[in-house]
């Protein structure tokens, strides 16, 4: 006996194999809503066969729900109503604005650039109104070139207000400047007056004086050579006698000069083996010429010797202008050539007698 051999089955209805008809879903009534239990309860299960060789009858399989695809792709039916949920119209998100309209409706940001202050005052605050936009013809164009032509807009009176801030700041700064020179033209100006010192060689002015039988008032000449002048120093070197009861005050080389303003430099006579006397005040002289230069501008020096050639041009190369003052009968020519100016004692004998 065969006991795999399947047996025959006399009708559709006595098959182990049940089959089973798809039923298209339907909509849900009083059944769906009495609970997921009952929804959830299984079908009984088919009559088991005694036959010879079946042991125990296979449970039905439960049919596959499909959606149709074509009513699903065109919008017509939605899963939810397949499967019993709310409508579509109910579940479905409203539609999206297009970004292009929303940025047409909207007013476009103020864009805040460098250096704008918190404390900004707008333009209708400062006493200006602000400006108002141009009109342009935007009918026809679509809605982004609409917004990009508000923002050119826009930028374009900002640009505006901001020109006109630059010029009134501009024009308050000229203002201040023309102040500001109005008042120095009206401030007198002091301006430093040329520093001069003055150095005499007695001996060599007497000298000449006693010949032309000419007196000089140390005085005068100094109130002349200083005209429009700064003193700094009016210096004198007179020798003196060696005798010490001689009164100082009353020599021959001192008495000009005693309070006429000047710094007496005194040295006492040389006598020789001859019996001639002399006094030289060539080396102290030029020290103190060539000490003070750097804190003159003009040095007048009273006297004719040739030995101050190389010391007038020495005090010349510091940039200091050097005068000669002395009589023409014992000046050296090498003297006032070397001088920026020579002053004739001789020519100016009215003012200073």
């Amino acid at each position: 006996m065969n006991f795999f051999k399947r047996p025959k089955a006399e009708s559709p209805t006595d098959s182990p194999f049940t089959s089973f008809q798809v039923i298209p879903p339907e909509r849900p009534g009083p059944a769906a809503a009495a609970g997921p239990a009952a929804a959830a309860e299984p079908p009984p299960p088919a009559e088991a066969d005694n036959q010879e060789g079946i042991s125990e009858a296979k449970p039905p399989r439960r049919p596959r729900r499909r959606r149709p695809k074509a009513a699903i792709d065109d919008g017509a039916v939605t899963e939810p109503e397949l499967l019993g949920g709310p409508a579509a119209d109910e579940t479905r998100a409203p539609p999206v604005e297009e970004p292009s309209a929303l940025a047409a409706e909207a007013p476009a940001p103020a864009r805040r650039g460098r250096g704008s202050g918190r404390g900004r005052k707008p333009a209708s605050q400062n006493g200006r109104a602000a400006p108002a936009l141009p009109e342009v013809d935007l009918s026809g164009v679509s809605s982004d070139t609409k917004a990009l032509a508000e923002l050119l807009l826009r930028q374009t009176a900002a640009l505006e207000v901001a020109a006109e801030r630059q010029f009134s700041a501009l024009r308050d700064f000229q203002r201040a400047v023309e102040s500001v020179e109005a008042r120095l033209d009206a401030t007198p100006t002091t301006t430093r007056l040329p520093r001069c010192g003055i150095f005499v060689d007695v001996p060599n002015i007497i000298y000449t004086a006693d010949r032309l039988r000419v007196r000089i008032d140390f005085g005068k000449l100094l109130d002349l050579l200083t005209s429009g002048r700064e003193l700094v120093r009016a210096s004198a070197y007179a020798p003196i006698s060696d005798d010490p009861s001689a009164e100082l005050q009353a020599q021959r080389f001192v008495q000009p000069f005693v309070d006429r303003g000047y710094k007496i430099v005194t040295k006492q006579l040389k006598r020789f083996s001859d019996g001639s006397v002399k006094a030289n005040f060539d080396v102290e002289l030029a020290i103190d010429i060539v000490t003070m230069a750097d804190r003159l501008d003009v040095v007048c020096l009273v006297s004719g010797d040739g030995d101050f050639r190389r010391l007038v041009e020495l005090v010349e190369s510091k940039g200091v202008r050097v005068e000669v003052i002395s009589f023409g009968q014992s000046t050296a020519a090498e003297l006032r050539n070397a001088a920026d100016e020579y002053i004739e004692l001789s020519a100016i004998l009215d003012r200073i007698t």
